[in-house]
């Protein structure tokens, strides 16, 4: 990663982001407005000028983004924006390429994940001042901010919790024990459901966990957050998860499947088994979910696969209660630093267009692609019941790394670590230090 970013440092440096929207006119004098009432003054002509804009369109359909640019065109008629449709196959290396030789879009819709760590190494330009980060939910804006600066325009999004089995736990007499997704409820209390869920001896298990792989590791994060633990800083530029908190979380989780509340062998659990396998069969009472693992489950439900069951997604448990915590899946807009003035501020407006609460609705409302909308007073009538319950969790995202140069490198040591605390190779401190140390030499070298 260093080597990607490194032609480009210099010209980062020496680049100064371009204010957002065109420049205000000099003050006009008395006689400057009484000449302009008696003859007819030419407007001053702008610039020609083109940008490029990287769209995903499996959130932001062709169609309507070939649209968008034409009414915005239409407006700024010296702009000329021209469209380029991007998968998600092989986009990292698309990204890095055109970083190595100066190619960079000037404007890129798509996975927040995808690009959030190039903001601490200044590829990325700050949108704060292009858009009203009211229109989101201020966990969100955070969650998309890196040392203090708004990067990500957020147009849809999901956000994990607990799928639970809500028959388990109601012929086990602890339904009320387990709170909608609009509550929130205290490890003590899932602890207790647990207990009452799990029957290892019948093959049943309170909770389904996992840590062969790098699949859902977001809800690690997460529950490890439940006891006051923090993964980085808030600049981005260190991991902290090393912390008294976070050694009390994985020691209680390690402890739920030494106690037979979890499946066995988490250590060599995937989260596709577990999530689509486990807990559909009715092996697992929860287990990590957003609202499209959901919709996939329901689809096997349909076919046959699975005996259908009342199921709900509700949130992370916290040690208080009073609070929840998730991870959420962002796709948006972003600025990339090109180094080019006329084009960054061109680029200024179209993202000022894009991010218009207006557009953010078009966006959010396109038939067929499942979005959610993350704007705080989004019309939820069209979703399913789902994706309104994965929209009253977005308020509690965290950070869980995808800002963090190097991200891509850390998440394998994570759970490599994890993996040697459930198998009891390591006790949880260790494997905390361990994970931290390795993390903070991954960021050290990509900022270096």
């Amino acid at each position: 990663m260093k080597k990607l970013i490194a032609s480009l440092l210099a010209v980062c440096l020496i680049c100064m982001v371009s204010a957002c929207g065109a420049k205000a006119p000099a003050a006009e004098t008395p006689s400057s407005v009484t000449e302009k009432a008696t003859e007819t003054v030419a407007e001053p002509k702008q610039t020609p000028t083109e940008i490029t804009w990287w769209n995903y369109p499996n959130s932001i359909g062709e169609d309507l983004s070939i649209k968008l640019a034409d009414e915005f065109m239409a407006k700024y008629d010296w702009i000329t924006v021209n469209v380029e449709q991007k998968t998600a196959d092989g986009i990292a290396e698309q990204i890095s390429i055109a970083a190595n030789t100066g190619a960079l879009p000037d404007v890129q819709s798509g996975a927040a994940q995808w690009v959030l760590g190039y903001a601490t190494m200044g590829l990325l330009r700050p949108i704060d001042a292009c858009v009203d980060k009211a229109i989101w939910p201020e966990a969100m804006v955070q969650a998309l901010s890196v040392d203090g600066s708004y990067y990500i325009a957020p147009y849809t999004n999901n956000a994990i919790g607990f799928a639970v089995n809500r028959d388990i736990l109601k012929a086990c007499g602890v339904n009320d024990l387990v709170p909608d997704s609009t509550g929130t409820w205290s490890f003590e209390t899932f602890t207790e459901v647990l207990k009452a869920v799990s029957d290892p001896s019948n093959g049943r298990y309170g909770l389904g966990y996992y840590a062969a792989d790098t699949g859902g590791d977001q809800v690690h994060h997460c529950l490890l957050w439940g006891f006051g633990a923090k993964s980085y800083s808030d600049d981005n530029k260190q991991c902290v998860l090393n912390s008294p908190e976070a050694v009390e979380g994985l020691e209680y989780l390690v402890n739920l499947q030494d106690q037979g509340l979890t499946n066995p062998g988490v250590a060599g659990a995937s989260c596709n088994d577990v999530i689509n396998n486990m807990f559909a069969g009715g092996q697992v009472c929860f287990v990590m979910a957003n609202s499209g693992h959901m919709g996939g489950i329901r689809t096997a439900f349909k076919e046959g696969t699975y005996n259908e069951f009342d199921m709900d997604l509700v949130p992370f448990p916290t040690v208080d209660g009073t609070s929840s915590n998730t991870a959420s899946f962002t796709d948006g807009i972003w600025l990339w630093n090109t180094g080019d003035d006329a084009r960054e501020e061109a680029a200024n407006l179209f993202m000022e267009y894009l991010a218009s609460k207006d557009v953010l609705t078009r966006i959010g409302e396109q038939e067929g692609l499942g979005l959610i909308s993350p704007l705080v007073d989004a019309d939820l009538s069209n979703l399913s019941e789902d994706a309104q319950k994965a929209y009253n969790l977005f308020k509690y995202a965290g950070n869980y790394g995808i800002g963090v140069p190097g991200y891509a490198e850390i998440r394998p040591l994570l759970v490599a670590n994890l993996q040697a605390a459930f198998n009891h190779e390591l006790s949880a401190a260790e494997a905390l230090a361990d994970f931290e140390n390795q993390a903070n030499e991954v960021i050290k070298s990509n900022l270096s």
